[in-house]
């Protein structure tokens, strides 16, 4: 009776111990990066965010700076461009397969 309570406390650690290294492994990849306008200037307050996978997002800080992390490793990235303002190239990052990927993006202030 001992043993087998024993054995089946044994195989709950290890169940939970390979699910804690399994939910380890896979925090996702990092993206960090900038939105300018046309004169390289930060934009604050510009939302970027996640293709596919889990949601994640993230808001320009007054330097026009954002970083995520915890993004399913292959998706992408994209700028959500605001009324005022236009493309300037992509809106969208290749996949991200790095564990810390660097992308920057541009946008036009229709103001100027």
């Amino acid at each position: 009776m001992k043993t087998q309570m024993f054995l089946k406390g044994a195989m709950v650690a290890i169940v939970l111990f390979v699910g804690a290294a399994l939910f380890a492994g896979t925090s996702g990849v990092k993206c960090e990066g900038s939105v300018v306008d046309q004169y390289g200037e930060g934009i604050v307050g510009i939302t970027v965010t996640t293709t596919s996978g889990p949601s994640v997002s993230a808001t320009t800080n007054s330097l026009g700076r954002f970083s995520m992390s915890g993004i399913q490793a292959g998706s992408a990235v994209r700028v959500i461009v605001p009324a005022g303002f236009s493309a300037v190239g992509n809106t969208e990052s290749e996949p991200l397969t790095q564990a810390e990927n660097v992308v920057n993006f541009t946008l036009h202030d229709d103001s100027y």
